[in-house]
């Protein structure tokens, strides 16, 4: 998963994410880093990741497409209410933000650490946990280096009460209750269904199953 260069693959609520070469990525919820804060509750997102050495990307997941039996859900929190859901994945965002700061006082704690720190970017090959946590803490102290995504699977139509959504009127909605609630030090959110489809080139996502 963390070989740089080569193109990873992962699997996230009945989604296969496979991102580009460009990027180094953590499955965030799984990193040994935040299960030990994890018990502080503090939430996470799915994914931490770093485009181009640039940018620091926190990215929730979330799919609304699996049945239950043969019902669909009476309420799909995105869409029938934004602004709950946004103050949801907003306190994702913050926490794992607070957390990358959190984990550069862990590794200060390491006296190896600590010594070679300032040539760790440099050297240290971009899968390796000290250079990746490194890089991620300068990002958010880099004005503008720090952003969110959603990446939000819907239905076509959920027809309860025979009631339709008009995906793009309610998807500007949650842009909008997201964009309101977006925590300090993160400069912007992007919701993959509001843009045109990303380059399979950077990041594809296909269903599973």
């Amino acid at each position: 998963h963390f070989a740089y260069l080569k193109r990873m693959q992962w699997e996230e609520s009945a989604l296969g994410f496979e991102f580009g070469p460009r990027w180094v990525v953590r499955r965030y919820d799984a990193h040994r880093f935040y299960q030990a804060i994890s018990g502080s509750d503090m939430k996470g997102v799915d994914f931490v990741a770093i485009y181009d050495d640039r940018r620091l990307v926190f990215i929730e997941v979330k799919n609304y497409t699996r049945r239950f039996g043969g019902r669909l859900p009476e309420v799909v929190p995105p869409l029938d209410r934004p602004r709950e859901f946004a103050a949801h994945v907003s306190r994702k965002w913050h926490d794992s933000l607070q957390a990358v700061r959190i984990f550069q006082l862990v590794l200060l704690r390491n006296w190896r650490y600590r010594f070679f720190h300032r040539l760790l970017v440099r050297f240290l090959p971009a899968h390796h946990d000290w250079r990746f946590w490194t890089r991620a803490y300068r990002l958010t102290q880099t004005p503008g280096a720090t952003h969110a995504m959603l990446w939000l699977e819907l239905a076509p139509r959920y027809p309860v009460r025979e009631r339709r959504y008009v995906p793009a009127e309610r998807l500007a909605r949650l842009a909008e209750a997201l964009e309101a609630d977006l925590p300090e030090g993160i400069a912007s959110v992007c919701i993959n269904g509001t843009h045109a489809a990303p380059d399979p080139a950077v990041l594809r996502v296909v269903p599973l199953g």
